[in-house]
């Protein structure tokens, strides 16, 4: 069971770290044109960013320390926690929202209109990884709390 959860708390370490590289946000427009923004890219408050950053930076100290040996309870339901953090800030990050605009140009006409933003594969990859690096510190929790290695 020890190489199971610390493989499979690798490997969402793995994938909450990759959500930096996939787009996270994809809007909408009339036209049905996609435009896709990767992590770097949003117009989210900086806050959230560095929020989500320093809770996939302590999700793979924990993992680390998983995997070499350290299957106390503490750590483990620590990377439980981190896990839900890591999805509440993504979400945040990445929530969907709308943009209306109306208003008229110099010969009088009607401008304006709609563009939806909607989650993409980022988030979604985001969201697996936290939640099998919260499975792996589960796994790690219940191992140390029978204390078997």
């Amino acid at each position: 069971m020890r190489l199971f959860s610390s493989i499979v708390g690798v490997v969402g370490a793995v994938m909450l770290w990759s959500v930096l590289a996939l787009p996270v946000r994809r809007y909408d427009d009339q036209q049905f044109s996609d435009t896709f923004r990767v992590f770097g890219e949003l117009d989210r408050t900086p806050v959230l960013v560095v929020c989500y950053l320093a809770a996939c930076l302590v999700a793979t100290v924990l993992v680390v320390r998983l995997w070499f040996g350290d299957s106390s309870t503490i750590l483990g339901f620590a990377l439980v926690g981190v896990a839900v953090l890591a999805v509440v800030w993504l979400v945040r990050i990445a929530a969907d929202h709308s943009v209306i605009w109306d208003g008229v140009d110099a010969s009088g006409r009607a401008t304006g209109g709609y563009v939806t933003a909607q989650v993409a594969v980022g988030t979604w990859v985001g969201i697996g990884g936290a939640a099998l690096a919260g499975l792996s510190g589960l796994l790690a929790g219940i191992r140390g709390r029978s204390g078997r290695s």
